[in-house]
């Protein structure tokens, strides 16, 4: 597992083409819905309730630069914790490359996070 950055071979406008597409499918269908008064304030401060981090993780096919498998985790930041919903999610994107960078085939598969036990103290 390795960054997503430019480093994989794709250029720094492609990797933001492919961030902010996975990003709007995600808070469009995948992660939770604040209440309104929430999303209107971080809307009006242009924030977002999420942190993303991605990697880039090993490819499956044989061409590297034909479908890239990304692993994004996506955590609510602290201030919102007390809105009683899950803090972390696991995504697999697999994002399939074709001419127009912008129009490229995303699939996105939600990956169970083991939970964390407790310490005995």
């Amino acid at each position: 597992m390795t960054k997503f950055d430019a480093s994989c071979g794709l250029t720094e406008k492609t990797i933001g083409a492919i961030k902010y597409r996975i990003k709007t499918l995600l808070n469009g269908k995948h992660l939770p819905i604040l209440s309104e008064n929430v999303e209107m304030k971080l809307f009006f401060e242009g924030r977002d309730a999420w942190v993303f981090n991605w990697e880039l993780l090993k490819n499956d096919s044989g061409d590297p630069l034909n479908v890239i498998c990304i692993g994004v985790t996506v955590k609510l930041k602290k201030e919102f914790h007390g809105l009683n919903i899950p803090v972390r999610y696991r995504y697999l994107c697999k994002v399939k490359m074709v001419d127009d960078i912008y129009r490229s085939v995303i699939s996105i598969k939600e990956e169970k996070i083991p939970s964390i036990p407790e310490p005995n103290l």
